[in-house]
């Protein structure tokens, strides 16, 4: 994995253990499923979570409403602008992707060219994703922060255990074949 892919997805996972929840900041109405991970509703979900126990002001709840709400405007906007862009994009992946496949031998610089064209607009998401983290935690209370990164970590010492499990378990099944 490249320091590029690296980067991208501790970025991702670092929004997503802060964006773990905003208590009050927006309502339910998005649905638990219903977004992806790059701003959209899965994410503000679990913003609530993480935000859950800090006992926000309700000017902070404010605050971080108008945040999301922008945040969610922005991306909506984005995706309505670049609608019929997007789709002749995802055609041309498509395209050069058959093509790859379809070749008689592997062309291994287009697979790498496909790859960086896919990372380039992830690392961009998670690159507004982590603007979006930095403005909410710039509310906070010196003491919120610490209770937060607190939780943040207890989510990371989690995510490592259950890792460990998985992979204790994979092992398992390997040595059992």
């Amino acid at each position: 994995m490249n320091k590029f892919t690296q980067r991208g997805l501790i970025a991702l996972m670092v929004s997503g253990a802060l964006f773990s929840g905003v208590a009050s900041a927006q309502s339910h109405d998005e649905g638990r499923h219903g977004g992806r991970h790059d701003g959209g509703p899965m994410m503000m979900e679990n913003m609530r979570h993480m935000f859950k126990d800090l006992n926000l002001s309700d000017e902070q709840k404010v605050q971080l409403r108008e945040l999301m709400k922008a945040h969610k405007d922005a991306r909506k906007a984005e995706r309505d602008a670049d609608g019929a862009e997007r789709d002749a994009s995802r055609a041309a992946h498509h395209e050069k992707m058959q093509a790859l496949m379809n070749a008689p031998t592997f062309d291994e610089a287009a697979a790498k060219a496909l790859i960086a064209e896919r990372q380039a607009r992830g690392e961009e998401r998670a690159l507004e994703a982590m603007k979006l983290q930095h403005q909410m935690f710039q509310l906070l209370t010196p003491e919120q922060k610490t209770q937060l990164q607190a939780k943040m970590e207890q989510k990371r010492q989690e995510r490592e255990a259950k890792r460990a499990e998985r992979e204790e378990r994979r092992k398992e099944r390997a040595d059992a074949l």
